[in-house]
């Protein structure tokens, strides 16, 4: 399994980027899902969450 990121470019689209981290961070203390993958995802979320704030900050 693979994460694959989809570009951004609707300020709104943040809060949903911040939501769904919320939501595999709570998976991976539930269990049953690969520590790993998910860490990756999250990783990856959070780091184009950032790209897209230093972009809208630039606005």
């Amino acid at each position: 399994m693979t994460a694959e990121i989809i570009p951004i470019k609707q300020p709104d689209h943040l809060k949903e980027i911040q939501s769904a981290l919320l939501l595999l961070k709570l998976f991976n203390m539930e269990g049953g899902h690969s520590p790993h993958v998910i860490d990756e995802v999250i990783t990856k979320g959070q780091i184009h969450a950032e790209k897209l704030r230093a972009q809208l900050n630039r606005r």
